[in-house]
């Protein structure tokens, strides 16, 4: 099992005021907005979510901060986040969120799948990545509380249970298993 430890808190961070890439629901690029905007308004984003397996098939799980702007206190079975208006490419925005929520770099990103997610608190286009590692972590303290390591199936029993997931990040997770890419 990895190990993990918190880094430092970054000074000033304020993801509210974060410009977010704003898509049609093509998934074209329209502009770009402040996250805060983008939650208020419901607009259409883009966001990355990693799966990342370990040796034992088991997938780091965060349990996201209660602060967070939307779905604090759930666990996540995917990092990642809001693809930044400044960012090249969705790839980009996977390596900066892993990197941050996670302190996971240089490994490498398999594009898995876009997807269209919609509820009443978000629109958004999924890219959906896996990757393999088994090394330590670093938790960002400003949105990650902890860190599980399970397996696809104790999180399927875990969700069973009334434990509240990420919607978004379980649609990609269910699609996954479908997939075969990931094993119940």
């Amino acid at each position: 099992m990895a190990s993990s430890k918190f880094s430092a808190p970054i000074s000033n961070y304020n993801p509210s005021e974060e410009l977010v890439a704003i898509v049609n629901q093509n998934n074209e690029l329209i502009g770009a907005a402040p996250r805060r905007q983008m939650r208020q308004e419901n607009l259409i984003h883009r966001s990355t979510y990693t799966f990342v397996l370990n040796s034992a098939n088991q997938l780091y799980v965060q349990k996201r901060v209660d602060f967070k702007d939307i779905f604090p206190g759930y666990y996540d079975p995917a990092p990642g986040g809001v693809v930044l208006a400044e960012e090249t490419s969705n790839l980009e925005s996977a390596q900066r969120e892993l990197e941050e929520e996670m302190g996971i770099s240089g490994t490498d990103l398999e594009h898995q799948f876009n997807m269209f997610y919609e509820d009443t608190r978000v629109r958004v286009w999924m890219s959906v990545y896996l990757t393999h590692y088994s090394g330590e972590v670093s938790l960002q303290p400003e949105e990650v509380a902890s860190l599980e390591m399970l397996t696809p199936s104790e999180i399927v029993q875990m969700q069973a249970q009334g434990f509240k997931f990420v919607p978004d990040s379980m649609q990609a997770f269910q699609k996954l298993i479908e997939l075969g890419k990931l094993k119940v």
